[in-house]
């Protein structure tokens, strides 16, 4: 009887925890069809009602951390990203959400740590990010040169995408607090997440008055209308369809698939008849901005044959058709997104989120001058470390308008210039984005004098009527540049200039799998650490296996690689003067489940980088070297303190000893030895200055990769005798 009581309880348990896991399962199916339908809020409740009995889960994780990232949650996305980074299978891809979602939130630091993490996945993207991270720790502190004020329109729903119609704005917003004959969404106050048109007079200083519904009547259920642009004349019109949700960030491009269509006005500005652009495919086209005349479209798109993600298009009406789109190239687009495209005069004005900025979109000036475009920032103020885009700008007025979201949804802001003639120059490393201090500026004929930067890398002067210099900077190790300065200048505010350094640190291998065909290893943990200051480098190969390393010169480094279920190899690394930079060789891991074999140097390939031990000892293939067996055997001596060179190390197993008769004019040889090396060592020396001078003498015997270790006392010592 009590054995069928304790079978029937097994049973109850079992079949309990069968439908519990039955229940986890289908739990994280909801979860991960509400988040496929954008419904981001109930995929974040179901999310965390699974996550309480699976805390680890990646998947539900990431997923998270990506809603709450796109409904501007941002510190609960973060941590959501910081909790799967701390769990098990951490992927290298999500470094680039995560450092980006970091950037947006201001914290650059942090941000640079996870894609210099990222760059050994994706070392052009990843090192690019890393340096804008930096260029926005040393330009934040700069002075605003605009003046930015929020609409009096703005509601708590998504209000954005302004452009001008008229001596009016017209705009996109999610409100809900408006009401429309014939609207079942709108009238009696049903909430939704659609979005419509909306136009505003504007005040002599360019704040709106009544807000009022741009179209007069919903048509054949048409809504979700947005970004638009206008010519002049108010008679052609560009406009977008999309999947708007409101709440949801309005860069969060991929979740809003657009579509571009052409229309002529009907009369203040409203449209019937509406026709696709002929040039729309299986990608979006969105951000559409006519020109004046209403002859020449710009846009952004991910249509195939780009830069990156969404580019920069332009396309002219000729003969009654649009012109096959071209893309505005290279300087303009980039590996990121480039949106919102404003053209005033002869200024192009667009939003980028891979340009060096402060986080997220940033808003940038472009002109076209000798065959190619100069790009200027707006600076900071009207770029923020949350997304700032959609600019357009009156050059009569001199005022403009913006949307950003550094205060959650998107909000408009009105831009205006700072009154004042100050100009600064900022000279910043091309590579690194950083300040570079004492920086020559010399101003010719305009000054008796060269000037310098501080340490912020600025020079700041007042531009006087006339003005008319050609500027050098220059800075011992960088190459020198030149610029000219005029009274025009006085409306740019800030000048930055980047300089090159001649030469780099950079220092790059690969890394292979040495159990089969040497395949290469993505995702191998790559520690450098500066003997010399104790600083360490982290990061990650790429998905060819391939590293870069920054390395100091005049330093010695010990370098781990790790994986898994692969075994662990340390190098040291002397960079000496910084030019060879072939010293790092390709590295290849064996499986721990391998039988083990000392790393041997590839025949003909000349010098193989060491591999070491665990206490940073060359690990020496013995069959691989002349040695003889000393005349005696190790004894057994009293522990010293003082300071050694340690040349080489040798596995335990091994019977053969290296002849050392020849050091003997240097100082005692010994080992110490612990279960896997013997670690072989000259000295034990009183001073350090006495260690160096035997460190020298020893490279030249033969011993290139020997070092200076301290003995503490702690190592019971063998010396050799014979």
């Amino acid at each position: 009887m009590k054995m069928k009581n304790s079978l029937f309880a097994i049973f109850v348990v079992v079949f309990a925890f069968a439908n519990h896991a039955t229940g986890q399962i289908e739990l994280l199916k909801k979860a991960d069809m509400q988040f496929k339908l954008k419904s981001f809020n109930s995929a974040i409740r179901t999310y965390e009602t699974f996550i309480q009995s699976d805390p680890q889960n990646q998947s539900a994780l990431i997923r998270l951390a990506e809603a709450n990232d796109y409904l501007h949650n941002w510190e609960k996305a973060a941590d959501w990203y910081k909790q799967a980074e701390e769990a098990p299978e951490f992927q290298s891809k999500h470094y680039l959400p995560y450092g980006k979602l970091l950037m947006r939130m201001g914290k650059y630091q942090e941000a640079k740590n996870k894609f210099v993490l990222y760059s050994y996945r994706d070392p052009s993207v990843g090192g690019h990010l890393s340096r804008a991270c930096e260029y926005a720790i040393q330009r934040s502190g700069i002075e605003q040169r605009y003046v930015l004020k929020p609409l009096t329109s703005n509601t708590t729903d998504a209000d954005y995408a302004p452009t001008f119609f008229g001596s009016q704005l017209v705009y996109v917003s999610g409100r809900k607090d408006i009401a429309r004959p014939g609207d079942p969404n709108r009238d009696g106050g049903v909430t939704n997440d659609k979005n419509h048109l909306f136009i505003t007079k504007l005040d002599p200083v360019g704040m709106p008055g009544t807000v009022r519904y741009f179209r007069t009547a919903l048509r054949d259920g048409e809504e979700n209308e947005g970004p638009l642009c206008f010519s002049s004349d108010g008679n052609k019109i560009a406009f977008i369809k999309n999947k708007f949700i409101n709440g949801v960030s309005q860069t969060a491009f991929e979740l809003f698939p657009s579509t571009l269509y052409m229309a002529n006005s009907v009369g203040k500005g409203d449209w019937e008849e509406h026709s696709l652009f002929e040039h729309n495919g299986d990608y979006s086209i969105s951000y559409p901005n006519l020109t004046p005349d209403g002859t020449t479209l710009y846009f952004a798109s991910d249509m195939p044959g780009g830069k990156g993600g969404y580019d920069l298009y332009v396309s002219s009406f000729q003969e009654g058709k649009w012109s096959k789109p071209r893309n505005l190239g290279p300087t303009i687009n980039t590996p990121g997104n480039e949106i919102s495209p404003f053209v005033s005069g002869d200024e192009l004005y667009f939003s980028s989120d891979y340009h060096y900025g402060f986080g997220g979109q940033d808003i940038f000036k472009a002109k076209f001058k000798s065959g190619d475009w100069e790009i200027e920032s707006l600076g900071f103020g009207i770029n923020s470390p949350a997304n700032d885009f959609g600019f357009i700008f009156n050059s009569t007025k001199r005022v403009g308008y913006m949307v950003s979201d550094r205060k959650g949804n998107e909000d408009i802001f009105r831009v205006s210039e700072k009154a004042g003639g100050d100009i600064t120059i900022v000279v910043l490393d091309a590579k690194t984005g950083s300040p570079i201090k004492s920086a020559v500026l010399d101003f010719g004929a305009c000054s008796d004098q060269p000037y310098a930067t501080d340490a912020a890398g600025r020079y700041s002067f007042q531009i006087v009527s006339d003005m008319n210099c050609n500027v050098s900077v220059s800075k011992d190790g960088y190459s020198k540049k030149a610029l000219s300065i005029s009274e025009s200048d006085k409306s740019r505010g800030i000048i930055e200039v980047l300089l090159s350094k001649s030469s780099s640190n950079l220092y790059t291998a690969k890394v292979f799998d040495a159990s089969g065909d040497l395949t290469p290893m993505p995702d191998v943990a790559v520690k450098a650490t500066n003997q010399n200051d104790g600083t360490r480098l982290d990061l990650l190969t790429g998905a060819d296996g391939t590293f870069y390393l920054p390395l100091q010169p005049r330093a010695k480094y010990i370098i781990k690689f790790s994986k898994a279920g692969y075994r662990e190899i340390k190098i040291i690394v002397d960079t000496g003067d910084g030019t060879d930079k072939s010293i790092i060789k390709d590295i290849k891991l064996l499986r721990s489940d391998l039988p083990s074999e000392p790393p041997k140097p590839d025949v003909g390939e000349g010098p193989t980088t060491p591999v070491v031990d665990g206490d940073g000892g060359v690990a020496v293939d013995i069959d691989k070297i002349d040695v003889d067996s000393p005349s005696g055997s190790p004894v057994a001596t009293p522990s010293s303190k003082g300071f050694s060179v340690q040349i080489m190390a040798l596995s335990v197993k091994t019977s053969k000893l290296p002849d050392v008769s020849k050091l003997k004019s240097i100082g005692s040889v010994y080992y110490t030895a612990d279960t896997k090396y013997k670690r072989f060592r000259v000295g034990v020396f009183k001073t350090k200055s006495e260690a160096k001078t035997a460190l020298a003498s020893l490279k030249t015997k033969g011993f290139p990769n020997a070092y200076i270790v301290e003995e503490k006392g702690e190592n019971k010592i063998y010396k050799l005798e014979g």
